[in-house]
């Protein structure tokens, strides 16, 4: 794997397990987050069934909602985050 898919795979794994935070946190502000279980579900595998990735497929997915979910949760995630 490159260093920039590696990049993105640690990507999604923090993204996922900021989202498992906020559902503890703040459930009516992860219920806003579209495929917010899935994303979780991702992060979930690349934890722990890493060996069995099919790292095209996840390129793939990361390049599609990456962008879209930063740039839209961003705010929420680090304001609920930060109150920890």
């Amino acid at each position: 794997m490159s260093e920039l898919g590696a990049f993105r795979a640690m990507s999604e794994q923090i993204i996922g397990e900021a989202l498992k935070r906020l559902e503890r946190l703040n459930e009516s502000a992860f219920e806003r987050i579209q495929n917010g279980r899935k994303i979780i579900g991702m992060r979930n595998v690349l934890a722990h069934g890493y060996d069995a990735i099919d790292y095209r497929i996840l390129w793939t997915t990361l390049s599609m909602i990456s962008r879209r979910l930063l740039s839209k949760y961003a705010q929420s995630l680090i304001v609920s985050l930060s109150n920890l």
